[in-house]
C-alpha cells in the first residue's frame, strides 16, 4: 500500500471519531483500502456474517466487494482494522449494489455511526445502533414503496 494511501486511511479513521457520522458529509477524498473483513448484517433474524473485501474508504462511507447480493437500505456493522490505529466499528447503510462479474457485487455503503472497539473477535453491537438500524430500514422501505407508485 502506498504511503499516501496509508496517511489518508489514518486521517479518515481518526476523523470518524465516536458517535453519529455527519449524514451530509460527502467528500472526494478517498483512500484505497483493500482489506478482508466480515460484515454483520442487522435486521435479518439470523444476523448473518458476510465475507467482504473493502475497496476504498472515505469519511462518509466505504466501497466493498462481496459474493452476496446486498439490497439498498440494508444495514450492517463493519469492523475497520488498520495497524497502528484502534479498531473502529462502523454502522453502515447500503446505498447501491451492482453486479460486477463472476458472482461478485460492488457495494457502496454510507457510514451512519462509528466507535472505537476493543478489537475483540466477537463484535458487540451497541443497543442504540440496533434502533438506528431499524429506523434506517424503515425509511429505506418507505422510500422504495413511494418510488414504486
Amino acid at each position: 500500500m502506498a504511503q499516501r494511501d496509508t496517511k489518508n486511511i489514518l486521517a479518515i479513521l481518526n476523523e470518524l471519531g465516536n458517535g453519529p457520522v455527519d449524514s451530509e458529509r460527502r467528500e472526494r477524498r478517498r483512500a484505497a483500502f483493500p482489506y478482508a473483513a466480515t460484515a454483520l448484517l442487522i435486521g435479518i433474524p439470523s444476523t448473518p456474517r458476510i465475507k467482504v473485501v473493502t475497496r476504498n474508504l472515505s469519511t462518509s462511507g466505504v466501497g466493498l466487494l462481496t459474493h452476496r447480493v446486498f439490497q439498498k437500505g440494508e444495514v450492517f456493522v463493519l469492523p475497520l482494522v488498520f495497524p497502528g490505529v484502534k479498531t473502529k466499528l462502523a454502522l453502515c447503510r447500503v446505498v447501491f449494489a451492482r453486479y460486477v462479474s463472476a458472482a461478485t457485487y460492488d457495494v457502496g455503503a454510507k457510514f451512519l455511526a462509528a466507535l472505537d472497539s476493543d478489537g475483540e473477535e466477537q463484535v458487540r453491537v451497541p443497543a442504540g445502533w440496533l434502533q438506528q438500524a431499524h429506523e434506517a430500514i424503515v425509511k429505506s422501505a418507505a422510500r422504495t414503496h413511494a418510488s414504486s407508485r
